[in-house]
């Protein structure tokens, strides 16, 4: 309980404190009017995953932005980009990780074993005229390992909604595929701000149009996703 009063005593200075634009390395993070507030954000680039490119951009508000780029096969030459509310629980933790990181104005130790091909990652901190961020490939600090793993747990989950909506509107035919992918997934984790995607998953499970294997497979989720909230 003190550590998250230590927190929010924490973010309330800094939103007090934010001064001029807020810009981040991927998009800005910015409220429906325009104003900025202290934000973190990851970005990672690897040539060969699907996406290659992305990035998260949590304020300490709550908004958050996810950006990336579709593989080659669904390229529009238009970024997906997700405008949403994190829950409380995620960008508590992240501001939580980042404080922890002095918010990225030290260097971190960085894993140099780890080859280049695993892709690039970068975490930054912006508030005001305040701009610190790392980039790395893979690090042995324990609070730089649950960070990128929870962004990159955000992003995996991003993904699956994006993946569905396409192909419930253009190829229904992948949806049973795709949510088999997805429901193994889940097998090692609850799907991080799941809350998200969920009504792209609601919409297919009552869609008459669609399989009866789509529409199984997508209430067996949203069924095992109810006690998720427990477990995150």
């Amino acid at each position: 309980m003190a550590k998250s009063i230590k927190v929010a005593l924490l973010l309330a200075v800094l939103l007090i404190a934010h001064g001029g634009p807020l810009h981040t390395p991927a998009l800005w993070a910015q409220t429906g009017d325009g104003s900025t507030f202290p934000t973190v954000t990851f970005t990672r680039n690897l040539s060969t995953a699907n996406p290659p490119s992305y990035s998260v951009a949590v304020t300490s508000m709550g908004s958050a932005t996810y950006q990336s780029t579709p593989n080659s096969d669904q390229q529009t030459g238009v970024p997906y980009v997700l405008q949403f509310n994190i829950s409380n629980a995620t960008q508590t933790q992240i501001f939580n990780l980042a404080q922890e990181l002095n918010f990225f104005h030290r260097k971190v130790r960085k894993d140099e074993s780890v080859p280049a091909s695993t892709g690039n990652r970068s975490l930054s901190f912006t508030n005001g005229p305040t701009q610190n961020s790392i980039s790395y490939t893979s690090s042995t600090n324990p609070q730089m390992k649950k960070l990128t793993k929870l962004f990159e747990s955000i992003s995996t989950t991003l993904e699956f909604g994006r993946r569905l909506g396409l192909l419930q509107n253009s190829n229904p035919a992948g949806l049973t595929a795709e949510l088999q992918r997805m429901q193994a997934a889940a097998q090692h984790g609850p799907l991080t701000e799941f809350a998200v995607i969920a009504p792209t998953v609601q919409q297919i499970a009552a869609d008459s149009t669609v399989s009866e294997a789509s529409r199984r497979y997508a209430q067996t989720i949203l069924k095992e996703a109810s006690s998720w909230g427990n477990k995150q």
